[in-house]
């Protein structure tokens, strides 16, 4: 498997409300960057099984090594939200794209 991208890994610290903008807004945390992945769409038949619905775009990261602790990640410049992940020796996480992380 090559592990030819970049993650940044961040991780989500509390929410505060912004008057001004009348929206929660929370506070993210950088917690490893350029960390090698390698980032695929996730078979329909897989997301059926695994999170029981068909509407969702879900894609499967592996990395080279064991990261835990995240909750955010980008790669080239998409950001994701991590739906579940499985911290192996070499870790993979089912994310989902997201415009906004809040």
């Amino acid at each position: 498997m090559r592990y030819d991208k970049r993650a940044n890994l961040y991780l989500k610290q509390g929410e505060r409300y912004d008057p001004a903008t009348g929206k929660n807004v929370a506070n993210f945390v950088l917690i490893q960057s350029d960390v090698p992945c390698t980032h695929m769409p996730m078979s329909i038949e897989k997301v059926s099984s695994t999170f029981g619905e068909v509407e969702r775009d879900i894609n499967t990261v592996h990395f080279d090594r064991k990261v835990t602790g995240f909750t955010h990640l980008k790669i080239k410049g998409n950001q994701y939200k991590v739906r579940k992940l499985v911290p192996h020796n070499r870790s993979v996480a089912y994310v989902e794209e997201v415009s906004e992380w809040n």
